[in-house]
Parts: C-alpha cells; sequence; structure tokens
C-alpha cells in the first residue's frame, strides 16, 4: 500500500493497451463503492488512462514484455491508487512541455507526444506524485478524497456579530478532548478566526475531521463555555501514524474570547499529552504576518529553526488582526525535542557549518559535524520523491539517494515543478548522508537557498533549502519575536542573494 489504509485490490497485469479498459472499469467500480461522487468517477478512469499510457509509451520498448503492479486502498477520507513500473528508468522529463496557453501547433504537438499527460493528472486529482524507487521501478500515486458536506452547505456560517465591547464574554469550563459531534463546532470557529481561508481544508468539512481522528492523524483540543459553545482550538497532526514528528496547528481562538490566554491553556494540554507518545519531535509553523503564534511557540521552549519563505497563499486572513495579507505568507518552523534527538556524523560545506551550529545548538544539540565537500556521491542514480501540496501551492522534493547525476536530476524537477506553475519548492536534504555537500551545492547551483534545520521531517537532521518560482517575498514585513528568529530571517535574506548573485554569474 502507498500509506495506512485498507487495500481494496491488487492487480498484475502485463504491459498492454488492451489492460486499460480492465483497470480503468475496476478502479472505477471501487471508486464508487468506497463513495467517491459520479462527477468524480469520470476523472478516475481519465487519470488512470492517462498513467498507464504514459507508462505504456516511455517505460517499455516496443518489443519488450513488460508488467504493471496497481494497488488501491483507502482511508475513510481517502481513495488511493498507485501504479508501479519495473520497466525503463522514467521520470517527467520524458514527457514534453504542456501549457494550454501555448499556440495551437505548440499544443498539437504536445498532445500527439504525451504532453498532456501531468496536466491532466494535476487537474483530473486531488493529490498525485511519481516517486523514483531506482531498483524498485517508479511510482505514481493518485489520491481523491472521500466527499462529505462542506461547512458552507450544513450551515450558512454567517458573520457572528461581536459581543458589545462592554460585555464580557462567556466564561470558559473546561479545555478537553474534542467530541465527535463537535466537529460541526470546530469548523465553525475556525471560521470565525480565518473565514475560508484556512490553509488545511478538511478543517471545513466534519466527516474528514471525524475520519482523521479516528485513523490516529489528528487529535484536538477545544476551550468550551459552560453553553458547550468552542471558542479555542489546538490540533496535533502527523500525515502517517507511525511519523517521527507531530506538527500543533489549526490553532484559533474565537475573536471575542481573545486575550485570556486560552492558546497557552491548549497548546499545553496538547504537549501534556506528547510526553506520553512515542513522538521525538513537536513543531509548528508560526506564521510572520503576527508575533503571537512565535511569541506562545517560544513561552513553551519551541525554538525557530527555519525560516520557509511563501509557505502559505496570500489569501490567508486573521480575522479581527490581519484581514489581508500583501504577499504569501511565511512561517517560522519552531522545534521543540520531546525525547534525545540521536544524531550521526553530520556533512555539509564549510561556508554553512557555522550557522547551522547555531541553529543545533538552539535545540541542545551538539553533533559531529565534518565541513568541507564531502564524499563524492556512489550511488548509481539520483533518485527522489516529489509531491505538491494543492491547498498551499508548494512542491516538496526529498532526495532518497545522491548519484552524480544530481545536478541534472535537481534542475529537471525544478524546470517540471515550475512548469506545473507551483510558486515554492522546498527541497530537504539529510545532513547524515556523506555526500550531501555535494546534493548542497547542486542544490545552489540550481536556485535554491538555504531556509534551516527540519528536525525529523523527515530525518533527524534533515535541513531545508527553497526555491521561489517568479514570486518575490519582502522580508522586511516578517515580524519575528526573539534574537534567533531575527537572525535566522537575516540569514536567510542573505543566503537568498547569495544564490542569486551565483546564479546570474556574480561573486559569492
Amino acid at each position: 500500500m502507498t500509506s495506512s489504509g485498507t487495500l481494496w485490490a491488487r492487480l498484475q497485469i502485463p504491459a498492454l493497451a488492451a489492460m486499460l479498459p480492465l483497470v480503468r472499469g475496476a478502479a472505477r467500480e471501487l471508486a464508487r463503492q468506497y463513495g467517491l461522487d459520479a462527477q468524480t468517477l469520470p476523472r478516475v478512469e481519465l487519470a488512470v488512462e492517462e498513467v498507464l499510457s504514459t507508462l505504456l509509451r516511455v517505460a517499455f520498448d516496443e518489443d519488450e514484455r513488460g508488467e504493471l503492479a496497481i494497488e488501491i486502498d483507502s482511508t475513510p477520507s481517502l481513495f488511493r491508487l498507485s501504479v508501479r513500473s519495473l520497466g525503463l528508468p522514467f521520470d517527467h522529463s520524458l514527457i514534453p512541455d504542456f501549457d494550454p496557453r501555448a499556440s495551437e501547433d505548440e499544443l498539437a504537438a504536445g498532445l500527439e507526444n504525451g504532453g498532456l499527460s501531468a496536466f491532466l493528472l494535476k487537474q483530473m486529482t486531488n493529490r498525485y506524485r511519481l516517486v523514483n524507487d531506482g531498483r524498485q521501478g517508479c511510482r505514481f500515486e493518485l489520491e481523491w478524497f472521500i466527499p462529505g458536506p462542506h461547512i458552507a452547505e450544513l450551515d450558512s456560517a454567517p458573520e457572528v456579530s461581536r459581543i458589545a465591547a462592554a460585555t464580557a464574554p462567556e466564561p470558559v469550563e473546561c479545555v478537553r478532548p474534542l467530541r465527535e459531534e463537535e466537529a460541526i463546532g470546530l469548523a465553525r470557529l475556525v471560521y470565525r478566526g480565518y473565514g475560508y481561508s484556512y490553509v488545511y481544508d478538511d478543517i471545513y468539512y466534519p466527516d474528514r475531521l471525524i475520519a482523521h481522528h479516528h485513523e490516529g492523524l489528528l487529535k484536538s483540543w477545544v476551550a468550551v463555555t459552560a453553553a458547550r459553545r468552542l471558542v479555542g482550538h489546538v490540533a496535533l497532526m502527523k500525515a502517517q501514524r507511525d511519523d517521527p514528528a507531530v506538527e500543533w496547528a489549526i490553532a484559533v481562538v474565537d475573536p471575542d474570547w481573545r486575550g485570556l490566554g486560552l492558546m497557552k491553556q491548549l497548546l499545553a494540554a496538547a504537549i501534556e499529552d506528547v510526553q506520553t507518545r512515542g513522538e521525538t519531535v513537536m513543531y509548528a509553523h508560526a506564521v510572520t504576518a503576527h508575533p503571537f503564534t512565535l511569541k506562545t511557540a517560544r513561552y513553551f521552549g519551541f525554538q525557530p529553526t527555519a525560516l520557509l519563505l511563501g509557505y502559505a497563499p496570500a489569501s490567508l486572513r486573521f480575522r479581527h488582526i490581519s484581514e489581508q495579507l500583501a504577499q504569501r505568507e511565511s512561517t517560522f518552523l519552531t522545534v521543540r525535542c520531546m525525547k534525545p534527538l540521536t544524531l550521526q556524523r553530520l556533512y555539509l560545506p564549510a561556508r554553512h557549518l557555522e550557522p547551522l551550529q547555531r541553529l543545533f545548538a538552539a535545540l541542545g544539540l551538539d553533533p559531529d559535524i565534518e565541513s568541507g565537500p564531502g564524499l563524492e556521491p556512489t550511488e548509481e542514480r539520483t533518485t527522489f520523491t516529489s509531491r505538491i501540496s494543492a491547498a498551499v501551492n508548494v512542491a516538496q522534493l526529498d532526495v532518497t539517494r545522491i548519484g552524480p547525476d544530481v545536478r541534472q536530476a535537481i534542475a529537471l524537477e525544478r524546470h517540471r515543478l515550475c512548469l506545473e506553475h507551483v510558486d515554492v519548492i522546498d527541497l530537504s536534504v539529510d545532513l547524515a548522508d556523506p555526500a550531501a555537500p555535494a546534493l548542497i551545492e547542486a542544490a545552489e547551483s540550481c536556485g535554491f537557498f538555504m531556509a534551516g534545520l527540519s528536525p525529523m521531517l523527515p530525518k533527524p537532521a534533515s535541513l531545508t533549502l527553497q526555491y521561489l518560482n517568479n514570486i518575490s517575498v519582502d522580508l522586511g514585513a516578517i515580524r519575528t519575536d526573539g534574537d534567533l528568529s531575527a537572525w535566522i530571517s537575516q540569514w536567510v535574506a542573505a543566503e537568498q542573494t547569495r544564490v542569486e548573485g551565483l546564479a546570474s554569474g556574480m561573486p559569492s
């Protein structure tokens, strides 16, 4: 299976066009049985056909008798389909570029050569990614959300009238875990704090929230009044149940109950819970349009370790704080080690030694670091996973093996992602890999610049670099709190300028 869920079907088929109707029909029927609506079923069929047709065209020679493996699995909130090929090595560079705004001749050439496939996959799925597994072949993963009612369909969610300034808000009776029947109340609370702009779209679908709670991917605490009104919330979130890091997020307090210390009470409850669990790291994305989240994080011992520029769309709103953002919202990644973090020897270029030592020290860590060019890549070929988060239009690129072709591999994937019009690409580097300096040098030559440390995301000593695709971020508008966040902001700005100089041929 692609991730935790119920495996519904596994098909092993010969790589023949004649098998398309079988796979397409099986995917449609299982999608229907699991609850995808009638409007989505044709999209499932089209996406499956595009993936299989693409693999048949580029992953096998004409006289080769290859095989494809298809797995279909599900969770209460997602329907997933993956297709694995053990044929010729394949990545998106083998698909011609396709731009619907191109000329008629260019469109015709793109259609003839299969350039429409990647474009259609993005349109026909909620999420898709291509995973290069090296000797294990390549794998397409397609995902669709199981439909559930949006808050707007359950309730008109009108603007909540402000309580008169002279009237004190109703006292909060307790802070406790969210109850299943309160999912709609939580969606209403988030609406009061963010409107419909919150980047975690599932928060507006009560059925999805309930499913994520059952899957162990989400656990919530709420502040509740005697009248059972939800006026504050914070959640622990994970992408997979066995992830070693857990995020505290969806932090919201009803505007009429702000200033009462509710967020500290909610976060204290969440931290107490994590102390009884198995995660090594707890983290949060502290927005920079205002300093309040960062202040709260620092109060509880979280340290900023990275600045992620353009992390969220400019459509994000903070009601009664910052109604309209002037640019994409940047966040400080703030981290707290909940258990001892065991680090191997780390490898990084000498020029980055001092700033990264400062970030490790902020977490109470003093790893053994070898600075310099590192070892030459020993893998035959660079492999990576690449995925796009449509909600924020950010791509995540994780290099799993570093080969001598690392610069070319990064450049090609960056080019592909830019053609998909993502705004930001985040690149993760495992500093425990002796070839990490070569990867960092290759990434910087492709325009990626330092963002900072991201421990356990996914590796114990992960480093994040960023690439901005035709967007600009005014770092002067970023709100900091404390010396460390101010220094990180200055360091990232300097690194961005230095890398831009490298790209333009200027001396560093």
